[in-house]
């Protein structure tokens, strides 16, 4: 078992008893209304999973016990990923209660923490340049939402605008392309990005060894950027200039 990356046998002296875990809490606002002849039936969301971690600490004396569970306890009380033994995949969690039961004063205690959060799998990366349509995997449950980041070589370029689609092939119609945003490169903005699991925006400027926060006036967002389980494909084209551009998508698969 880890925490942030550290192994907590080694570092607080605990180990894993037993883990209690639920799937992420299910919403419906589906209704059957006065008059209408059939219910309207709508998608279930899911939020954050509960987990209930059990514990086990061992020491020569209750004072050492109860200081090696305060440790885990304090590193527990900010968002912290989480690796359970027996699990495949991690967790981003927070501690929302903490137990300590007294199973012998002098040789053992079981710390049981309940936490809430939700669990995620490998980290992707991938590129697109403008004009290509590139498949985003998904092996998840529920939807993974995407960090954009658009970078221009940006000498003497006149201003241009980056827009970003998905294609969904469950679409009817004309076209088949879903607007998800635009990013706008003028004067010396040469990188944009946009991170939709937390609405964090920044923007580098040529020559400037550190991104800002900021660029909310050149990054619009038409629609949540996120890939559905099993995936789909992405767009991307370019208008107004022909700046060398590269856009790296970064995403973690979600399970229920």
């Amino acid at each position: 078992m880890k925490i942030n990356g550290k192994t907590v046998a080694e570092e607080y002296d605990l180990e894993q008893w037993n883990v209690e875990m639920s799937y992420g809490e299910v919403t419906n606002e589906s209704s059957w209304e006065p008059g209408c002849p059939v219910p309207i039936l709508l998608e279930s969301e899911f939020g954050m999973k509960k987990i209930k971690l059990s514990m086990l600490a061992k020491g020569s004396g209750r004072g050492l016990i109860w200081e090696k569970c305060e440790k885990i306890i304090a590193e527990l009380a900010k968002p912290a990923v989480l690796e359970l033994e027996g699990f495949n995949h991690k967790y981003k969690v927070v501690l929302t209660n903490a137990q300590q039961v007294e199973s012998s004063i002098k040789r053992f205690h079981k710390a049981v923490l309940e936490l809430i959060g939700y669990e995620f799998g490998e980290h992707r990366t991938v590129t697109i340049k403008p004009g290509q349509n590139l498949w985003l995997e998904n092996n998840g449950t529920v939807y993974a939402p995407l960090k954009i980041t658009v970078n221009q070589n940006r000498q003497y370029e006149p201003k241009n605008t980056i827009y970003l689609y998905y294609i969904d092939d469950e679409i009817t119609g004309t076209s088949n392309s879903v607007p998800v945003g635009s990013f706008l490169f003028e004067g010396k903005t040469e990188r944009l990005m946009f991170d939709a699991s937390n609405g964090k925006t920044e923007e580098k400027m040529v020559n400037e060894e550190k991104t800002t926060a900021g660029g909310l006036q050149k990054i619009e967002i038409f629609d949540i950027p996120r890939i559905k389980p099993g995936g789909m494909y992405f767009a991307c084209k370019q208008s107004g200039g022909s700046a060398d551009t590269t856009v790296t998508i970064e995403y973690e698969e979600r399970y229920i």
